[in-house]
């Protein structure tokens, strides 16, 4: 998705995870999640680099997509259930931190309720949205975080 001040490559990991590794320890869940997470950034990095170099973008129609492809987009990784990701994140942190700067990108680790909280909180507005996650990064740059569970007003 984009608009003329920002764009978003959101890439969906690891939603099922949970589902069919039931039997699986806690420990294991959580090398599933963090493999995933570093395979949506990576994943997210290729499409941002295909956009860069002037690759064309179509509709599902194949209909070409224009858009400025010199923004600095939000790479969204959706991932099923953060809480399961509690030990060492000092690693992912480092890589998260290395692409942003590398790549010019930002990049967000969120789960899928975190995410349907910014989309319902922005009302629909993507400049809103833009803001929030902005917002959001700072958050967790702040925190020296990973990732952040927000808390909006509207919610208290």
């Amino acid at each position: 998705a984009f608009y003329e001040l920002g764009m978003f490559l959101i890439e969906v990991k690891a939603l099922g995870v949970l589902q069919i590794e039931k039997e699986q320890s806690a420990a294991r869940k959580e090398s599933n999640i963090k493999k995933q997470i570093k395979k949506g950034i990576t994943q997210t990095i290729g499409a941002y680099n295909s956009i860069k170099q002037n690759l064309p973008v179509t509709d599902n129609k194949g209909k070409t997509i224009n858009f400025k492809r010199k923004i600095v987009p939000h790479c969204i990784i959706l991932v099923s259930d953060l809480s399961y990701i509690s030990s060492d994140l000092n690693k992912l942190k480092e890589i998260v931190n290395h692409t942003m700067q590398k790549e010019s990108v930002f990049i967000h680790i969120m789960d899928f309720i975190e995410f349907m909280k910014y989309i319902k909180v922005a009302e629909g507005n993507i400049v809103k949205f833009n803001y929030y996650l902005i917002e959001r990064l700072n958050k967790c740059y702040e925190a020296n975080a990973l990732y952040v569970k927000t808390v909006f007003e509207k919610e208290k």
